[in-house]
């Protein structure tokens, strides 16, 4: 059915959803855990190599003195122009293979997390969440125990921590899921629509996702009954969250022609990473409110917006 506003609502968005690429079909979790924890045994094999040579290599300086000290002194003269040279600490001998292992590593674990959200939960994330409008679907029912999310976390969980000495990872790839849900909410909310999946929202359903990012904090934070916490660090999370909350706050929440005063002002840069006042935002969220004066806006101002909008 249409709303009236050009927009074909769809009683499963997930139909809308182009068909999966079958080489990402074939990439199991099991089998980036594996491949994530083989990257990280062989940082540590090459940190632990190293520091093996370096124990050698200081064993062979105390016998070089050993040797020096009984040596005569002419031998001892032909020697000290090389000295520096010769018996210098080693320094860090594998720096370039180490490097090369944790950009692997780290791009793996974006890959892990990027793969995660927006391939394998995509009907989730892509398709339902907040369609057609925020209260529709809410974030926090993908956050339920025993649900989509939960359960893969569960799985990812199990298979890094199946082994000693990975727990890092796990706190790393929930850190990079937690980063692409937020890029998955603020998509919904005001970035480009995706295909055919169109979202449109008003101004009083800013508080759906307020209370959507403290569903998303508790569930990444994992705090037990004397608050501690068991999941993700709370300063993190709330850093990651600071941005989206912000939007929620200062742009969703505005009425359509509050955001086209803010718009036309002066100070509204066109676009920027740092601030979330921007041309480019209130566009996005004005293309999803139904009002007639946020489609005449758009309307007046397809040409202008049409590198913001398409």
């Amino acid at each position: 059915s249409s709303d009236g506003n050009e927009r074909v609502i769809t009683a499963d968005p997930t139909e809308l959803l182009p068909a999966k690429d079958k080489r990402f079909e074939d990439q199991s979790r099991q089998q980036l855990c594996v491949r994530v924890k083989n990257l990280e045994w062989c940082k540590q094999q090459a940190l632990s190599l190293e520091q093996d040579v370096n124990v050698l290599w200081d064993k062979e300086l105390e016998r070089r003195g050993i040797v020096a000290s009984s040596a005569e002194p002419q031998d001892v003269a032909e020697t000290e122009e090389h000295e520096q040279e010769e018996n210098g600490p080693l320094g860090p001998l594998l720096i370039n293979a180490q490097m090369a292992l944790d950009h692997g590593m780290t791009t793996l674990v974006e890959y892990m997390g990027t793969k995660l959200v927006f391939f394998d939960l995509r009907d989730d994330f892509v398709a339902r969440l907040y369609y057609p409008t925020p209260g529709s679907f809410r974030l926090s029912q993908l956050l339920v125990q025993d649900g989509g999310l939960d359960t893969i976390l569960t799985e990812v969980s199990g298979e890094l921590l199946a082994h000693e000495g990975f727990g890092d990872l796990l706190w790393s790839v929930l850190e990079k899921v937690l980063v692409n849900i937020l890029s998955a909410m603020e998509w919904c909310l005001i970035g480009e629509h995706m295909g055919e999946i169109q979202r449109f929202s008003v101004a009083n359903e800013s508080s759906v996702i307020t209370e959507d990012l403290v569903a998303l904090k508790g569930y990444f934070v994992q705090k037990d009954e004397e608050g501690n916490a068991n999941g993700l660090d709370e300063e993190i999370v709330a850093h990651k969250t600071a941005r989206l909350e912000l939007i929620a706050n200062t742009l969703l929440s505005e009425e359509t022609d509050r955001l086209m005063e803010i718009y036309f002002e002066r100070s509204t840069p066109e676009q920027s990473d740092k601030e979330v006042v921007t041309k480019q935002n209130i566009a996005g969220v004005l293309a999803r409110r139904p009002d007639k004066a946020a489609r005449e806006f758009i309307k007046a101002h397809k040409k202008r917006m049409k590198g913001q909008l398409s």
